[in-house]
């Protein structure tokens, strides 16, 4: 929506307005001010939109390369994107979903729970939530319970505050597998 916006604004900048403002410059009348601002920021668009353009290019290239290879770029970007109004609670909703399906599938299938951890930690996309998980693992191989742990990061499932430390681990897959079904009913986004 906001490139057509910007698409159809461009136009009629570059190619309207200069049209117009020949049909003024015929008429020999002094211009109203607003008008007079259109017809410099008009000038100054067709004058520079070119450098402009090459400028926002590189310096969304730039930007793209300092996500990915540097860190604190990484954090940045993921952060921006979790915390951003629209799209930032249903993408972690999703990736809470996501947590919660393969940490219930490996514990299903018997693989120790600070293993699983490691593992789901390693397949977040997310560099926050992925340390988080990480942390998560830390604390329960120091002998903390799952459900505390998830008790202290802001990514926890919605069940972890039913959890207790006494649950077997199919209790806990139960669990999991309970909360990524219910978080992705209440997503839009299917698969």
């Amino acid at each position: 929506m906001c490139v057509v916006g910007t698409g159809v604004l461009l136009f009629l900048i570059g190619y309207v307005v200069p049209m117009v403002t020949k049909i003024f410059d015929r008429m020999n009348q002094q211009l109203p001010m607003p008008t007079q601002v259109l017809m410099a920021i008009t000038n100054f668009v067709n004058s520079y939109l070119f450098i402009f353009a090459i400028s926002l290019g590189l310096a969304i290239f730039a930007f793209s390369r300092w996500v990915k290879n540097n860190r604190k770029g990484r954090q940045f970007w993921d952060g921006f994107v979790l915390r951003s109004p629209l799209f930032g609670s249903l993408y972690r909703m999703v990736l809470i979903s996501r947590f919660a399906k393969i940490m219930g599938t490996l514990l299903k299938s018997g693989v120790h729970m600070l293993q699983s951890l490691v593992v789901v930690s390693s397949t977040m996309k997310n560099s926050i939530v992925s340390d988080a998980v990480m942390n998560m693992s830390r604390m329960v191989e120091r002998g903390a319970d799952l459900s505390i742990a998830l008790r202290r990061h802001r990514f926890s499932l919605p069940t972890s505050r039913i959890w207790s430390p006494w649950e077997s681990r199919a209790e806990i897959w139960r669990k999991c597998s309970q909360a990524s079904q219910s978080i992705m009913r209440q997503t839009p986004i299917r698969r």
